[in-house]
């Protein structure tokens, strides 16, 4: 089959899956937004550097705005669009990519894993009529119990290093690429939960270990797909993580942002528990399509 052809399915099936995700949505009383492209400030985080846009900058993600929204007592909201990420290219990564993220108040981070359950279960059942699928050589089953382990039990299983002794040591990410990453169950959905609060810049900490944050990523054949968390509502606490990554990126050489203030004050205002979850619709739409690569979902000319 030729490249365009191949490009002309994909299209086809992004199209399909989009309109089973707004469907999905829609069946449980979700409002669906728009919020800017282009902003003032992007959320500061220790490792995610914004593409200019004269003197703004394009979203890395729609987080800071859905929580304005929140703040602003809309309940339950999701959103499909277009972010970016400078530096950001390879098999798995692309400056611009597509993500579905939704916020639900009186959800925490296991509320809004149960919705992606059955967010990815409904969608593979409709757009391939089987929870079950092939990516690469692995046959996946998403209806079966997804594997769930700790981000503590993940390094002391598979590595020689805790948790404490990754983050001391500048190895966490390379840790999880290239020693946990691969253990996981090859033939089911495996979710990583509760993260290191340092690594939880948005997130609420756990009630019961105030060292965790309350957040997951999910992983399907391999590669994540999902990103989620009880949010931070504590608008100290929030400027107080905001101004130590910001000297952070500036010990880093990295860019500094401004704060959004906005942001701060729309938590000052008040925003209810809740938790919110981001989706890469374009790794989802490689693993569903069976693709080795982003480039390949993501655009329909070489």
């Amino acid at each position: 089959m030729s490249n365009a052809l191949i490009r002309r399915d994909n299209l086809i099936l992004r199209s399909q899956l989009l309109k089973l995700v707004r469907d999905f949505f829609y069946l449980n009383d979700f409002t669906e937004v728009c919020t800017p492209i282009i902003v003032k400030t992007p959320a500061l985080e220790d490792h995610i550097d914004a593409v200019r846009c004269n003197n703004h900058y394009l979203r890395t993600s729609p987080e800071l705005h859905m929580k304005r929204l929140l703040s602003a007592d809309c309940k339950r909201i999701f959103q499909i669009g277009s972010c970016f990420r400078n530096g950001e290219k390879g098999r798995l990564h692309n400056p611009e990519f597509s993500m579905l993220e939704w916020y639900v108040a009186g959800f925490n981070y296991m509320d809004i894993l149960n919705q992606t359950k059955e967010l990815v279960r409904y969608v593979c059942s409709n757009l391939l009529n089987n929870q079950k699928f092939t990516y690469g050589e692995q046959t996946i089953n998403v209806g079966e119990e997804w594997e769930q382990l700790t981000v503590e039990n993940a390094f002391t299983t598979f590595t020689d290093k805790t948790v404490g002794e990754a983050m001391k040591n500048n190895q966490f990410e390379e840790l999880l690429t290239d020693e946990i990453e691969p253990e996981f169950s090859p033939d089911r959905a495996t979710v990583l939960i509760d993260f290191p609060i340092e690594l939880g810049a948005l997130a609420r900490a756990s009630k019961s270990n105030s060292k965790l944050a309350e957040r997951w990523e999910l992983y399907i054949g391999g590669l994540e797909i999902a990103n989620a968390y009880s949010e931070l509502i504590d608008h100290e606490e929030q400027l107080r993580r905001f101004i130590n990554t910001a000297e952070l990126r500036k010990k880093n050489n990295r860019e500094v942002y401004p704060i959004d203030e906005d942001f701060i004050r729309a938590l000052k205002y008040g925003l209810p528990e809740c938790a919110g979850c981001a989706l890469g619709v374009d790794r989802f739409l490689m693993i569903l399509s069976n693709r080795a690569s982003i480039d390949e979902v993501i655009s329909f000319y070489d």
